[in-house]
């Protein structure tokens, strides 16, 4: 199947390129046309959510708005040091707030988040997975932290008081003459953390204060080491922008004008992010490096403190499932699925959750998923198996013809389109066999997604020896039963070149090779897939023979 697509292509690139000379420097001159209108006459529109803050001039992005109260406060350095006594970490008192979802464990020392355990997640130990540990590589710094300049108040008085549906934490420190209280509400119904900061000056002509708050990445021990992913939100096109690990954000700073203000980091499976400033806290956000690059956090950084104020932050820290993010934040449904595919991922997400309250088995969701997705298709695969097989008696003729004028390829061209249409065959029959498959290369990307991004099928187990369906098979059978699958149906198919045969026979084994170290959920989609066409394959021979 092969050599008839490369011919064929070739043969309509040459008539594309015989007929549309005219449209083709049409094209290009429109092309140039717009670029040189851009070049001379397009002038950028200060503004932008990102900026460099280690040039001597700043030239946002275009179209997008910047908050900053002066050149000054935009050009100051970025701070990201802290001082934290670690003696005083012995004493330090510890308050469990436990709902039916988190147990989290607020420090006196710091007074931030020194663990958050999530009750349905379980690790490979089978208890619950943990985003802020002692065993983080953040375990200097509780979560939510709040600095002054380059200093903390250490030791906190803790308060606990209950309410129906959160469970509240209230923290006091004094730091340079202001009394700093901090209160910790966290939800029963969804993954919020809503964090309340009060300044007070104890005595006239206190200095002011400049507060941050610390909110670092998520960080499982148990999935090694990770590089997580930030993420922001850009008011002026209305979307989330993701940065990817090789990105440098350590010399830029992002501002809001409206208190829409979206920043925070992932990994995997959990999302820490700041989702709520109704008043307007944040004047500098900015992502800092730690732990030797490994990790990074997210410094939001205040206003100057003068007075008596009071502001309140609201985050999201919780696991990567579509339902729970735009629970708390519909923005926040662009992290967990983006790009051309999203929609499918959004499907199926709600399809496997679906699926597995009635079978309770992520493994034979899948199985269902692949049986549903074939169906629809099979009368496709049926048509398009009937004329390859057709076009398969006519292929060694075209070979003949086409090794014939190989040294003339107008004439080929011409003989070999003669022939078509003597025989009433087409030459995109090639094209319309791979068809098919062409459509199954979305969904089996989607499911890869959810198998790499998605905790519901972290250590989801399937049966026997498969344990978890978002890793390999640990002894590889269903990899190498799916190879067989394949090989299985090129014995089937229709070959007139004993070459192309042995080429297909190579391919099924790089196939099989690859899909090994893919996770197992995947491979077990692909056979079921594979299975199902070898039983139609058979049907079509039956009545269609």
């Amino acid at each position: 199947m092969i050599a008839p697509i490369r011919y064929n292509l070739i043969a309509v690139m040459q008539i594309r390129i015989l007929m549309d000379k005219k449209f083709l420097i049409s094209v290009g001159l429109s092309l140039a046309t717009v670029w040189a209108f851009q070049y001379f006459w397009y002038k950028p529109t200060p503004g932008s959510s990102e900026v460099s803050v280690n040039g001597e001039q700043v030239i946002p992005k275009p179209g997008e708005v910047v908050k900053v109260a002066s050149r000054e406060g935009l050009l100051k350095p970025l701070k990201t040091g802290f001082l934290f006594d670690a003696a005083t970490a012995e004493q330090a008192k510890e308050v469990l707030i436990d709902t039916s979802q988190r147990a989290a464990i607020v420090s006196s020392r710091g007074g931030g988040l020194a663990q958050l355990n999530f009750k349905s997640y379980k690790g490979k130990d089978k208890k619950p997975l943990s985003t802020i540990s002692n065993d983080a590589v953040v375990k200097s710094t509780p979560a939510l932290t709040l600095m002054f300049d380059d200093a903390a108040p250490l030791d906190y008085e803790v308060v606990e008081s209950d309410e129906k549906d959160l469970r509240k934490t209230v923290l006091q420190a004094k730091y340079q003459g202001w009394l700093v209280t901090k209160e910790f509400s966290i939800s029963e119904v969804n993954y919020k953390v809503d964090v309340t900061m009060r300044f007070e000056p104890l005595t006239a002509g206190v200095a002011p204060i400049y507060p941050r708050l610390f909110v670092p990445a998520p960080v499982v021990p148990e999935l090694g080491e990770e590089q997580p992913t930030a993420f922001l939100f850009n008011e002026n096109r209305n979307e989330v922008e993701k940065k990817s690990a090789g990105e440098e954000l350590g010399d830029k700073t992002w501002y809001w004008a409206s208190p829409c203000a979206l920043i925070g980091l992932q990994n995997k499976y959990f999302v820490h992010a700041l989702v709520g400033d109704q008043q307007q806290f944040v004047q500098r956000a900015y992502f800092h490096r730690i732990d030797a690059g490994k990790t990074e956090q997210v410094i939001l950084e205040g206003p100057e403190i003068l007075d008596k104020t009071e502001w309140k932050l609201s985050f999201y820290m919780g696991p990567k499932v579509y339902d729970e993010l735009v629970r708390v934040d519909e923005r926040l449904g662009s992290v967990a699925a983006s790009g051309w595919f999203a929609w499918i991922i959004k499907l199926m997400l709600k399809f496997l959750d679906f699926v597995s309250k009635y079978v309770s088995n992520l493994g034979l969701a899948i199985i269902v998923l692949a049986v549903l997705l074939k169906l629809p298709l099979t009368p496709l695969t049926i048509y398009s198996s009937i004329k390859m097989e057709r076009y398969q008696k006519h292929a060694p003729i075209i070979s003949r013809i086409r090794a014939k004028y190989r040294s003339d390829t107008q004439i080929q061209l011409q003989e070999v389109t003669k022939y078509h249409q003597e025989h009433n065959i087409s030459p995109s029959t090639p094209l319309i066999g791979c068809l098919p498959m062409l459509i199954q290369l979305p969904v089996m990307y989607a499911l890869l997604d959810i198998l790499n991004n998605y905790i519901q099928l972290y250590q989801a187990p399937f049966f026997g020896w498969i344990v978890d369906l978002s890793a390999k098979d640990p002894f590889y059978i269903i990899p190498i039963l799916m190879g067989v699958s394949m090989l299985w149906q090129q014995a089937m198919a229709p070959v007139s070149d004993e070459k192309q045969r042995v080429l297909m026979f190579f391919v099924s084994i790089v196939m099989t090779v690859v899909f090994a170290g893919l996770p197992v959920g995947l491979v077990l989609y692909w056979l079921i897939n594979n299975l199902l066409t070898i039983i139609e394959n058979y049907v079509r021979r039956w009545f269609f023979a």
